[in-house]
């Protein structure tokens, strides 16, 4: 189990294939449609944290995943809180 304010480092460029078919399994849906405008991103971020984050830890759990803090930095503009400025 993860400490809750353990932080994720969403760095999507990381991802294999395997593990980019994998989230779409558990989100149903492409990865395209998870992070279009308007789509509702909770699902998804919390596949990619489960996928990738039992990469060091095999015992990782879906419940984990949703417990974790994400920290999304500059790789996905269009799910930050507040608009880049221009």
């Amino acid at each position: 189990m993860t400490e809750a304010s353990e932080i994720f480092e969403l760095d999507i460029n990381s991802l294999t294939i395997g593990e980019i078919e994998e989230i779409e399994e558990l989100g149903g849906t492409s990865i395209d449609e998870m992070f279009s405008a308007g789509a509702k991103k909770g699902k998804a971020l919390r596949a990619i944290a489960y996928i990738t984050k039992r990469r060091e830890n095999p015992e990782f759990s879906w419940e984990d995943a949703g417990n974790l803090k994400i920290n999304l930095g500059e790789t996905s503009p269009e799910l930050s809180p507040t608009p880049p400025a221009e």
